[in-house]
């Protein structure tokens, strides 16, 4: 991956309007969008389905993924970024297959954790490389961060893979979760 470090003063601490912290962003199948009150069924049904969460945590009850959507919603929406959330949609139809998040971002923009989540209908069509990627070059290009850590199960072997293919290192662990950074 080629990426420029932006060594201007990070975006946080301008007085940028919120919509240029958080911008669509597309590839050449995909578009990425903020997420909205719009999608609280997507968020559902990526939380609850016990598939989908095999390889994260027990699948939440509605109840939770709803106050888990509520805080997401005003943690977006307030500066500065402590998380942003895209939902993934296809181009050549607008359907929604997934959402893709920066979280724990760091006050200064340096650092940022990486999660993406996908439905089921949406897998082995290298979707997440695609989104991921993305998201990555956003972040370094526009914000300068220098660190992109991503979290999941080491028994995940599909993440392993893509997360490898995206240039992420793997650091020793000696649980089930897997660390990986990406240094630009």
């Amino acid at each position: 991956m080629t990426a420029s470090c932006n060594q201007q003063q990070p975006l946080a601490e301008k007085e940028v309007p919120q919509q240029a912290l958080f911008p669509r962003l597309t590839t050449q199948r995909l578009e990425l969008a903020p997420l909205t009150e719009h999608e609280r069924w997507l968020y559902q049904r990526l939380y609850t389905d016990p598939k989908i969460m095999r390889n994260t945590a027990p699948p939440f009850s509605k109840e939770k993924v709803d106050a888990m959507f509520e805080h997401t919603l005003k943690v977006i929406a307030s500066p500065p970024p402590k998380a942003l959330v895209w939902v993934i949609k296809q181009q050549i139809d607008g359907l929604p297959i997934g959402i893709i998040c920066f979280y724990e971002i760091e006050a200064d923009l340096s650092n940022a954790k990486i999660g993406i989540m996908l439905l089921t209908e949406a897998n082995g069509k290298l979707f997440p490389e695609e989104a991921m990627q993305v998201v990555m070059d956003f972040g370094i290009q526009q914000w300068g961060l220098k660190r992109i850590t991503a979290e999941f199960m080491s028994r995940n072997l599909a993440t392993a893979r893509f997360v490898k293919k995206l240039g992420f290192e793997f650091l020793p662990s000696d649980s089930d979760t897997q660390i990986c950074c990406y240094t630009p």
